[in-house]
């Protein structure tokens, strides 16, 4: 206890991990600071971790995660999303065989992603619900990578381009 000094290695990741999610978290917040608060770390440091052991490849070609269980895997690029990007869930009550909801009424609310959930499929995403401020996983959802509604969301507007958004996530 107390003798960082004996485990050099372990600690740089450490301090590495540390590293990346105090940038993802500070980037995020600087970029919607209403929604992306600094208690949401624990999400910014799993975040760090899978990226170091899933994408970060080292000199011979492999990833952590590679090297450890001895074979190759494939990154399917399509499911990676900004940590703390906006997302925008279906409505819960669409989300059922022959669900309808009243014509004028939204279709789907906006959330704060973040990452993917690690009990569900690879698609299943981890949500941070605006309104009630609980973390649930999700699947119809539509991302936006560049930040681009924020101003929008702050003014509780639609944005100009939203089908545009929607259009892509196809």
């Amino acid at each position: 206890v107390g003798s960082h000094h004996q485990n050099s290695i372990a600690e740089k990741r450490i301090r590495d991990l540390t590293e990346y999610a105090r940038t993802l978290l500070v980037s995020a917040n600087q970029t919607w600071l209403e929604a992306v608060k600094l208690a949401l770390w624990p999400f910014a440091m799993k975040e760090a971790e899978r990226i170091f052991n899933e994408l970060r490849i080292d000199d011979s070609g492999l990833t952590p995660v590679e090297r450890f269980a001895r074979c190759r895997s494939k990154v399917n690029l399509k499911l990676e999303h900004p940590l703390f990007c906006p997302v925008y869930a279906l409505d819960a009550s669409l989300q059922g065989p022959g669900a309808k909801l009243p014509r004028w009424s939204p279709r789907s609310r906006a959330g704060v992603y973040l990452g993917r959930s690690k009990f569900h499929a690879s698609d299943v995403a981890l949500v941070l619900n605006l309104e009630t401020g609980n973390v649930s996983p999700q699947y119809h959802l539509t991302f936006d990578d560049k930040f681009s509604t924020v101003p929008y969301l702050c003014q509780r507007e639609i944005p100009p381009f939203w089908h545009e958004l929607v259009a892509l996530q196809s």
